[in-house]
């Protein structure tokens, strides 16, 4: 919800920029810099949360035609929880392979059609290891490499360390 609320900090702030309300003119220079870097940084947010809103709508459609062509009852459901799960590391698709993997061995009563499970987790595979790295070095004007390796590189350390990979203020 912070990225919605920078526009309007940022209007706050010209509002307090108005020069009768400053007594030291090099103040007004700084706070309308300020003002643009508030602007600069809502712009550059903006790109990688849109691209990780339209992963997770690849990713929602894609898992429910998967789970609608195994026959998985309420696959749209499936679908939705997977967009929305998938955007969290590690714990979002362990979660739905699980889920999805019970659900499956539930309906049909076979463990052949736990096959859900490994239809999500092959979904979470394409997604953590192509398509976002590929999508985000986009949006953030970074190597897709690089970005595969920091993915790499920092999830070896966990949930924790994923949290840190880089992000587009520090790809200047």
């Amino acid at each position: 919800m912070f990225i919605e609320q920078l526009p309007e900090a940022t209007h706050a702030v010209r509002q307090i920029l108005q020069p009768q309300n400053t007594d030291h003119p090099g103040a007004v220079a700084k706070m309308q810099q300020a003002a643009q870097e508030l602007e600069k940084a809502a712009a550059d947010a903006e790109g990688p949360n849109q691209t990780r809103l339209f992963i997770s709508v690849i990713v929602g459609a894609i898992v429910w035609i998967g789970f609608w062509l195994l026959g998985l009852r309420e696959a749209g459901i499936w679908g939705l929880v997977a967009a929305v799960l998938f955007a969290v590391p590690y714990v979002g698709p362990a979660v739905v392979t699980c889920g999805a993997a019970v659900a499956g061995f539930v309906q049909f009563g076979s463990l052949s059609m736990a096959a859900a499970g490994g239809l999500s987790l092959t979904i979470a595979v394409i997604e953590g290891n192509v398509l976002t790295p590929w999508l985000m070095s986009h949006t953030s004007r970074m190597n897709a490499v690089a970005v595969f390796v920091s993915l790499l590189f920092w999830g070896g350390f966990g949930a924790s360390g994923a949290c840190c990979w880089p992000c587009p203020s520090w790809s200047r």
